[in-house]
């Protein structure tokens, strides 16, 4: 039994060290409505059709990915209500059209965590 105790603890351990998973040049594959521009994203946000939702799900999936694989603490967007969020992202969509979301959001988790305590 303790055998597969140390066992499991030190995948845990391993696998925790591959956070920052992506090839030697720091390239990954983003899936999804991640990579639609940020103008598709205003235009979803303010006609806040069906397929806002996706769009809204996606960069929640991706901060809730970020809380478990990077960020140190439990939530990157502590005290920070989802609304909050999306209101990020419009404003960095605003001035950054031509990005794709999933590096908007990307964006928005790093200042996230920065304003960390």
């Amino acid at each position: 039994m303790a055998r597969a105790l140390v066992l499991a603890a030190a995948i845990l351990l391993s696998a925790n060290s591959t956070a920052h998973a992506a090839d030697p040049q720091g390239y990954y594959t983003i899936q999804g409505v991640g990579l639609e521009n940020c103008e598709v994203w205003l235009g979803e946000r303010l006609s806040d059709g069906p397929t806002a939702w996706y769009h809204q799900q996606w960069v929640l999936g991706y901060v809730t990915a970020f809380n478990r694989w990077v960020h140190d603490g439990s939530d990157v967007a502590i005290n920070l209500p989802t609304d909050k969020l999306f209101e990020w992202l419009d404003e960095y969509c605003h001035r950054n059209t031509e990005q794709n979301l999933s590096l908007a959001t990307e964006a928005m988790v790093w200042a996230l965590r920065e304003r960390q305590p």
